[in-house]
């Protein structure tokens, strides 16, 4: 910094010293206000889903996961019904949790399977050779 020598040079100076100390304080402020924001619990859920969400890993284990559940649920529903008894909703309730682990270790086995089973399925539809059209 330089010496300063006269009245005009200090009030200049000050001036300038001024203006830099306002512009760094709204700095300040402005990231302030960004940090707040930032940790607000709408906005940090948010990032976290973001991140998840582009995580290919993460998207795997939720998918093997929800199809383990939609999977377990079904046999359940399929076997036991409403079942009100409490040996029928203790038995539901462990094959449930069976087959929602089995499945969920073997989403990918089980994706693969699913994809050739409707392909045989609509390749057959589509080569049926009959020359009729419906309706």
């Amino acid at each position: 910094m330089h010496s300063i020598t006269s009245v005009d040079a200090l009030r200049q100076a000050i001036v300038a010293l001024e203006r830099r100390r306002r512009e760094q304080e709204q700095g300040l402020n402005d990231s302030f206000m960004d940090i707040v924001e930032s940790l607000k619990p709408v906005n940090v859920i948010r990032t976290i889903a973001r991140d998840l969400a582009g995580s290919p890993g993460v998207r795997h284990q939720a998918y093997n996961a929800g199809l383990g559940l939609v999977a377990g649920f079904a046999v359940r529903k399929l076997l036991f019904g409403a079942g009100t008894g409490p040996l029928k909703k203790i038995l539901g309730a462990a094959l449930q949790v069976g087959i929602t682990s089995l499945v969920g270790g073997k989403g990918d086995a089980i994706q693969a399977a699913w994809s050739q089973l409707l392909r045989s399925v609509l390749v057959g539809r589509n080569h049926s050779g009959g020359s009729e059209t419906p309706y």
